[in-house]
């Protein structure tokens, strides 16, 4: 999933990352991925560099209200690479495939910083 980060309406002016101490705060949009093998997960990307993701929040409904989006490490420590696990929404089961989720979006946030 790649993240966009939220800018200010009319401008390319961001609103995010808005930095606290030597951390920052993020939000963003992202779409799914165009296909999804269930149990791999999708690497998250943000679109502003250098940056690293210490934690990103989740159980987040696309705009359908059809999918939840959560996000995972495969290890912990610090500058982990995150992924994004896809479920569907009425039943909490792994998304399996069939419906391509490209065209569904997610506005999602977590915490990183640039250090």
């Amino acid at each position: 999933m790649q993240i966009t980060m939220l800018t200010t309406p009319g401008s390319q002016a961001g609103l995010y990352p808005d930095f606290v101490g030597k951390r920052s705060l993020f939000a963003g949009v992202g779409a799914g991925p165009a296909s999804y093998t269930e149990g791999a997960g999708d690497p998250v990307s943000l679109n502003i560099n250098p940056f690293y993701i210490d934690t990103m929040f989740g159980g987040i409904l696309d705009t359908t209200g059809t999918y939840i989006v959560l996000f995972y490490t495969k290890t912990t420590g610090t500058r982990q690479t995150w992924y994004a696990r896809y479920n569907v929404a009425a039943t909490g089961a792994e998304y399996t495939g069939g419906t391509a989720l490209k065209s569904l979006v997610w506005q999602v946030g977590g915490i990183g910083g640039q250090f």
